[in-house]
C-alpha cells in the first residue's frame, strides 16, 4: 500500500509543487524516497515497540501532534537531515509520508469502524481489519507500476545509517525483504508477503488463509468502499502539503 501511494508522490506536478531543495531530494533519490515510505514498518524484525518507529498509538482517539512532529522533537538532530539536500532528506520525506498515511487510516478506517462503530464489541474485529487491510493492499497492486523498477530503486538505497532508533542492518535486512515481495504478485505467496509485512506470526498464516472469505466479507460489509476511496485521497493529499512544509 505504502508503495503505490508513494508512487502518485513521485509524479511531475507533485514534485513541481515542492519547494526545490524538496523536489531535487526527491528527484535525485527516489530509492531513499520509496524505501522511507516503508522503513517505519523495519520494526517487525527487531522487535521495536510502534510508538518508537510511528510515535503515535494505534489507541489514540483524536488527531493531535503528528508523528513527524513527535520525531522531529524527540530526534532534533534530524531536522538537520531535512534541512540539507541529499539522499537523507529524500528519506526522511518518505519517511513522514508512510507516518502520516497510516494517521490517516486510523482516523478514516480505524476509529469509526473498529473502535466505535459496529465492529468495536467484536471478538475478532483485528482479524476483520487484517483481512480488509490486506484487501486494500491487494487493490493497490495495480498502482504500483513496473515493479523490477521500482526493487531497483530500492536496492539503491545502500547507505542507510539515516536514523539512531533503527540500525542500519535492519533497514537493510526489511529493505531486501521488501523487494523480494515485490518480485510476487497475488495469491497466498503474495498474502504471505503482506502477512510478514504486518509482523504477524507465520504459523497463523494458514489459518487466515482459511477464515479470509469470511473475514473479508465482513470487514467490506462493516466498511463501505467510500471510506476507503477517501481515506487515499486524503492521505495523499496529506502527503503533498506535508512534501511542501518540511
Amino acid at each position: 500500500m505504502h508503495l503505490a501511494l508513494a508512487r502518485e508522490l513521485v509524479t511531475p506536478a507533485t514534485l513541481a509543487a515542492l519547494p526545490t531543495s524538496a523536489g531535487e531530494a526527491v528527484e535525485r533519490y527516489p530509492g531513499y524516497f520509496y524505501y522511507g515510505n516503508v522503513a517505519p514498518d523495519a520494526r517487525y524484525l527487531c522487535g521495536v515497540p510502534r510508538d518508537q518507529t510511528h510515535f503515535y498509538s494505534w489507541v489514540r482517539t483524536k488527531r493531535a501532534t503528528t508523528g513527524i512532529e513527535a520525531l522531529l522533537a524527540t530526534y532534533t538532530e534530524l531536522a538537520g537531515s531535512l534541512a540539507r539536500p541529499g539522499a537523507a532528506r529524500a528519506f526522511l520525506l518518505g519517511y513522514a509520508c508512510h507516518l502520516v498515511t497510516d494517521e490517516t487510516w486510523i482516523e478514516h478506517v480505524v476509529i469509526p469502524h473498529f473502535r466505535q462503530g459496529p465492529l468495536a464489541d467484536v471478538p475478532e474485529r483485528e482479524r476483520i481489519h487484517l483481512a480488509l487491510y490486506t484487501h486494500f493492499d491487494e487493490t493497490e497492486e495495480s498502482n504500483l507500476g513496473d515493479r523490477a523498477e521500482l526493487a531497483t530503486l530500492l536496492t539503491s538505497a545502500a547507505d542507510l545509517e539515516l536514523i539512531p532508533f533503527l540500525e542500519a542492518s535492519v533497514l537493510a535486512n526489511w529493505r531486501d525483504q521488501v523487494v523480494t515481495a515485490l518480485g510476487v504478485s497475488g495469491g497466498p505467496a503474495a498474502l504471505g508477503a503482506i502477512w510478514a509485512s504486518l509482523g504477524r506470526p507465520p504459523e497463523d498464516l494458514d489459518l487466515f488463509v482459511a477464515e479470509l472469505p469470511d473475514l473479508r466479507a465482513r470487514a467490506l460489509a462493516a466498511v463501505a468502499a467510500p471510506a476507503t476511496a477517501t481515506y487515499r485521497e486524503d492521505s495523499l493529499a496529506r502527503s503533498r502539503e506535508l512534501l511542501r512544509r518540511l
